[in-house]
């Protein structure tokens, strides 16, 4: 194995551990969630550390979330790579477009440190937000991560990639996510971070750990059996 490759591999495992980590730090931090512009710009300008933390945690999450998405699609790639592409690119792209609900959630922020007027703010957020330019590519499209993350842990479970309840954990944890944000629930998403960083972190400390033959060759669960064997 290459210097690269090795690099590749540390890399991903990383992703997979502090990716959903991060996430978890940004839950804990994050002030409460509100179903209403107004309410959660109320929020906001009253916690205005705690919501600029909480997004900046986000924000370094789904940076990391990139290679840990390409590195289970890396896992996938010789017994389950139908599942693999689809589920990565499904999950890739709502990494991209949760980062503009992320970039959304700082302008409400900066909205408030400048002392925006709130009922004027949330006319504008409001706008924005039930717009189509606005609507599809940063309400709905990042419920894409949810989709390919479980597509993802079925191809890990399928495959015998992983542990199956670490699949599952994987699966449940990035569904939890954005019904989290859709719900305005923090509770929910902090129990979905966590549920998140034990199946994800799991399989990242074993990517860490792996050969550089387990990791061009991904083993089989049952016996870590190469795919070759």
């Amino acid at each position: 194995m290459t210097t690269a490759q090795r690099t590749r591999r540390w890399i991903a495992g990383v992703g997979m551990l502090l990716a959903p980590l991060l996430l978890l730090i940004s839950a804990v931090v994050q002030p409460s969630l509100k179903s209403g512009e107004l309410n959660q710009l109320v929020v906001i300008s009253g916690n205005l550390d705690s919501w600029y933390t909480s997004q900046v945690f986000a924000l370094a999450a789904l940076v990391l979330a990139v290679p840990a998405v390409l590195g289970l699609m890396h896992m996938l790639r010789e017994r389950q790579w139908i599942t693999g592409t689809v589920g990565g690119a499904l999950a890739l792209l709502g990494v991209v477009v949760s980062a503009g609900t992320v970039a959304l959630s700082l302008v409400q922020w900066e909205m408030m440190r400048f002392g925006v007027p709130i009922p004027v703010a949330a006319a504008v957020i409001h706008d924005l937000k039930n717009t189509a330019g606005i609507e599809i590519p940063f309400i709905i499209l990042p419920f894409a991560f949810a989709l390919g993350m479980a597509v993802l842990a079925v191809g890990l479970a399928a495959s015998r990639a992983a542990n199956p309840i670490v699949a599952t954990l994987i699966g449940l944890g990035a569904i939890g996510i954005p019904v989290a944000y859709a719900i305005s629930s923090v509770t929910l998403l902090i129990v979905a971070a966590a549920v998140l960083l034990v199946g994800l972190g799991t399989t990242g400390l074993f990517v860490l750990r792996e050969t550089d033959e387990q990791w061009e060759h991904t083993p089989e669960f049952h016996g870590f059996r190469p795919a070759g064997a």
